[in-house]
């Protein structure tokens, strides 16, 4: 079993990372490191003609100026930051001021608006965005540096549309700012379409094969438009709709349902492990999709501070969960199940709900029925104290409660294995435990292989196995590399952590990923090895603990039939023992009458 080794960074490629990540700290690192730019807003949205005006927000400076909804703005009036708030829906700096022209039934009017600041909430919620970017781009960077391929990359390129620098109304600025973001916004998308493409394999398949070689076409696209859109704004050209519309309520909406699309064919192109990574990160692009579509569309058409700061939070949230679920679905060699991350996910969300909101009711009663009488404190020490005794007890129900109704076939495999363990403490036989450690885990856990190899003199024989050929490897020698590090640790091994270089096991999804010790008084005496489940997913921890208790109750078992065999030994000896002495005492008696009747007749010749 060969290690899977990653190809080092070029020269180039380290250099490129390296110009990426001070990149990113120079655009993003500011508003998270120094206190964050005060910005502000007008209160208006416009329709995608650029023209109407579709939303005015109450109490706001557009609102105070008399500006409503349905008013139409004279395009070619508004100043380049007007035009750049409104188009691009790019926050001001408050007490920046425009002057413009709209018309109501014909009427036209001037009128002037100032920015006033976005409250403390917004303000932390844009920085938590530049944050959020930034580990983004850290995580994508640390993931080129481990796995460095086109896939990998085009990870790290996907988000790099929001690396710029917010621009002021200066035209000079204008055009550098927005100029990088079209050039990104087009790195972004082909970076994009390599990674949905490519994932999780490295390489396209099908009709991914089409969107892989449509990659730098359609960022050069995607940057032209950018370039077009954003030359219309610099030069007060009123953008056509269809071009707003593309661009900015469209574009998005594409590329979440691009990458679903490839997600899925995907997933149905592969099996085994290889699905089991797709999933998660399908699954992950999904609430993406979802969130984010929910948060620009409230965006562009109401301005209301609470649901736009909750759909923001969201959206920026779910990010960094498809990160994650692509960093775990690329560096893992196997993937872990995942009912049994969405098992605890479950508990312990359930758990800290129930004490986050406990605490906040407490706190809020507190807090406005129960100030007077000074017994807030009380309250939180007492329910604190109650949620400690609590706490592990209602975990423990809870779980077993899950693992018994909502993942049953989970619960039933390991209370087979239980009941397996139970069952070894009454074995007669080495051949019903080597099964036990071999047929039992295989069957109920749905493995794709199992074998157990037991130590006869100088080697570990293989003495029963599944998914095993006869050709695979059938003796381990003692000095083996495996064998050593099993008999120093006397704990479960994960394979891809020992240097383990044996190629005569199976492969695929029957490679053993797992190797369990069965120890007798520290000397090692026999050792098993699994590997993951038929569907790719490899053993997790719940699962090890069950392997490791039927590890334990055979290695007793063994113990246990060794005895008695020994003592069926012993008794036999002493039987044996007991006839042979029987035997001599008759012997002996047999010479001494032979002696007693022998002694006359000496006599007789003598006297003769």
């Amino acid at each position: 079993m060969k290690a899977h080794a990653a190809r080092p960074l070029s020269l180039a490629e380290t250099l490129a990372l390296t110009l990426i990540a001070i990149f990113a700290l120079y655009t993003l690192g500011g508003g998270t490191i120094s206190p964050y730019p005060n910005y502000g807003y007008f209160g208006w949205n416009l329709k995608p003609d650029l023209s109407t005006v579709a939303y005015v927000t109450p109490h706001s400076p557009a609102a105070h100026a008399g500006l409503r909804a349905g008013d139409h703005l004279d395009w070619k009036t508004l100043p380049l930051l007007g035009r750049t708030n409104l188009g691009i829906v790019q926050p001001v700096k408050p007490g920046e001021r425009i002057t413009f022209t709209a018309s109501r039934n014909g009427v036209r009017t001037s009128h002037t608006v100032e920015a006033v600041p976005f409250g403390p909430t917004i303000q932390n919620t844009t920085r938590l965005e530049d944050l959020v970017q930034l580990a983004l781009i850290a995580i994508s960077i640390v993931l080129v540096r481990l796995r460095p391929s086109r896939m990998t990359w085009g990870f790290l390129l996907w988000w790099f549309a929001d690396l710029y620098n917010v621009a002021e109304g200066d035209p000079v600025r204008f055009a550098l700012a927005y100029g990088t973001a079209a050039i990104l916004w087009g790195t972004s998308a082909g970076g994009f379409l390599t990674f949905v493409s490519r994932y999780p394999t490295g390489e396209p398949r099908g009709p991914l094969r089409i969107l892989d070689r449509a990659a730098i076409p359609a960022g050069a696209v995607v940057a032209a438009l950018w370039l077009t859109f954003y030359g219309m704004i610099l030069f007060a050209i009123v953008p056509p709709q269809w071009l707003f519309v593309v661009l900015q309520a469209l574009f998005l909406p594409a590329v979440s349902v691009i990458a679903i699309v490839a997600l899925v064919i995907s997933a149905r192109l592969t099996s085994g492990s290889d699905r089991q990574r797709v999933l998660p990160v399908l699954a992950a692009v999904t609430l993406d999709a979802v969130i984010g579509g929910a948060s620009f569309v409230w965006g562009v058409y109401f301005t209301d501070d609470a649901t736009s700061l909750i759909l923001t939070i969201a959206s920026t949230l779910t990010e960094l969960l498809v990160a994650a679920a692509v960093v775990y679905g690329v560096l893992r060699n196997r993937v872990m199940d995942v009912s049994f991350v969405i098992s605890r996910t479950l508990v312990y969300t359930i758990l800290t709900s129930l004490i986050v909101g406990t605490f906040a009711l407490i706190d809020f009663a507190s807090s406005k029925l129960l100030e007077h009488f000074q017994l807030a404190l009380l309250l939180e020490a007492c329910a604190a104290l109650g949620f400690g005794i609590w706490l592990n007890s209602l975990h423990g129900r809870v779980d077993r409660f899950i693992d018994s109704t909502i993942f049953r076939r989970r619960h039933l495999a390991e209370q087979r294995l239980l009941r397996t363990a139970h069952a070894l403490r009454h074995s007669e036989s080495t051949r019903f435990v080597d099964e036990a450690l071999v047929v039992e885990p295989a069957g109920a856990l749905g493995l794709s292989s199992a074998a157990l190899f037991r130590r006869n003199g100088d080697a570990f024989v293989r003495v029963s196995s599944q998914g095993w050929e006869i050709a695979h490897i059938a003796a381990i020698p003692l000095d083996d590399t495996l064998a050593v590090h099993l008999s120093a640790e006397l704990e479960a091994i994960d394979l891809h952590e020992v240097p383990w270089t044996q190629s005569n096991v199976p492969e695929g999804l029957a490679q053993p990923i797992l190797a369990l010790p069965l120890s007798d008084r520290h000397d090692l005496v026999a050792f098993a090895l699994y590997s993951g489940h038929t569907g790719g997913e490899a053993v997790d921890p719940d699962e090890q603990r069950a392997l490791a208790n039927l590890a334990d109750c055979a290695t007793d078992a063994y113990e246990h039939i060794r005895a008695t065999n020994l003592e069926t030994e012993a008794t036999a000896l002493r039987t044996e023992n007991a006839m042979l002495a029987q035997e001599r005492k008759l012997l002996r008696e047999m010479l001494d009458a032979l002696q007693a009747v022998r002694q006359p007749q000496d006599d007789s010749a003598a006297a003769g």
